[in-house]
């Protein structure tokens, strides 16, 4: 079962992801959202957002998620980058969770 697990994530990232030197800090919201392959675009999207939310939870010293709070940072994520599709999503989700998480506005 976990060899399947793993094999599901390995297909579902994109190339830029397993590649030795990803830069993630690199990826706009075209390459994310926009990009990608209809049949792999949720599992890529999500696959993606789960390395953003654990790169910042890791930066705050926060080791629970919020799952309401997970869930308004994707929608003003979706929402923004569908209107700045050049935008790097590292620093637009960086932006949004400390907005939503810890308050601050930027």
């Amino acid at each position: 079962m976990f060899k399947h697990a793993i094999r599901a994530v390995v297909l579902a990232a994109p190339t830029y992801v397993l590649a030795a030197n990803a830069d993630m800090t690199s990826i706009t919201c075209q390459e994310l959202f926009f990009n990608q392959p209809a049949k792999d675009k949720v599992a890529i999207v999500a696959l993606n957002l789960q390395w953003f939310s654990g790169y910042y939870h890791h930066e705050a010293g926060r080791t629970s998620v919020d799952v309401e709070k997970q869930r308004k940072l994707g929608v003003a994520l979706g929402q923004y980058c569908s209107q700045h599709r050049q935008a790097k999503v590292f620093d637009v989700y960086g932006r949004l969770f400390r907005e939503i998480y810890q308050g601050k506005s930027l």
